[in-house]
């Protein structure tokens, strides 16, 4: 059976867990320190003052979670919840993190109805740093030679993933997730980028009916700039490159 959850169910599970650890700190006591990637460390080298609702935000409450591990009497109770928290938050498309008023875009947004759908996640199978969108485009998006994609069908790809990839790039930096806007108490504003500049190297013809991959690369991130280079292959054969320079979107 399929597990979804909230990030808002996440964050009230996360605050409903540091109220028990701080209720029973005696018994972490006595779990081994030991660093974790965030820089926290447990036999509470996270302090108490420091675990509360909405203090640290998601990057945060993922640490805490994974830390339960030390001690064997809460790792039975919490063991499906936590795995169901971490599958949530690793395994969401970054442009389905963004709120409603960004999500109608023809090529990402999830509320488009006759959209592409595309959804970019971090490249785990690969470079870990890289973002990644697998796409096979319909055929009704032909070149002029039969059996090829459209040209401004892959500057479109380019386009919506470069600008998803830049949010996560963002995000990644500032130790937030693109959704943690939506936690209950967050004030934190929601992260979207906008394309200022997108360059595109058509090495050769991409072919249809393949799936195809796009991978984006952080360059820079100066302000609310972020420069970004990506790579379309088709059977694993580079067909086209891409340079953006994608800038924070900024409500007026």
């Amino acid at each position: 059976m399929a597990l979804s959850l909230s990030l808002a169910a996440i964050e009230s599970l996360c605050f409903d867990i540091s109220v028990f650890l701080r209720k029973n700190r005696s018994g972490h006591d006595q779990c081994k320190s030991s660093p974790s990637r965030g820089g926290f460390r447990w036999g509470w080298g996270v302090a108490p003052t420091s675990i509360h609702h909405g203090a640290i935000g998601v990057a945060g409450w993922i640490e805490v979670l994974q830390t339960l591990t030390c001690s064997s009497a809460l790792e039975s109770p919490l063991s499906n919840s936590h795995k169901a928290a971490m599958t949530v938050l690793q395994d969401a498309a970054f442009q389905d993190q963004y709120p409603e008023k960004f999500s109608h875009c023809f090529g990402c947004g999830k509320s488009h109805p006759s959209g592409l759908h595309l959804k970019s996640y971090w490249d785990v199978e690969g470079d870990p740093a890289d973002a990644i969108v697998r796409v096979t485009p319909p055929e009704i998006y032909s070149g002029g030679v039969p059996g090829h994609v459209y040209g401004g069908m892959i500057a479109a790809l380019f386009d919506c993933h470069g600008t998803a990839s830049a949010a996560a790039f963002a995000c990644r930096a500032e130790g937030r997730k693109i959704g943690d806007w939506n936690l209950p108490a967050s004030n934190l504003p929601p992260v979207r980028y906008v394309t200022a500049f997108l360059t595109v190297d058509f090495l050769r013809p991409t072919p249809q009916n393949v799936e195809l991959q796009i991978r984006a690369r952080l360059l820079k991130i100066e302000g609310r700039k972020i420069e970004l280079e990506m790579t379309l292959t088709a059977d694993d054969v580079p067909s086209a490159k891409a340079r953006m320079l994608a800038v924070r979107f900024r409500e007026a």
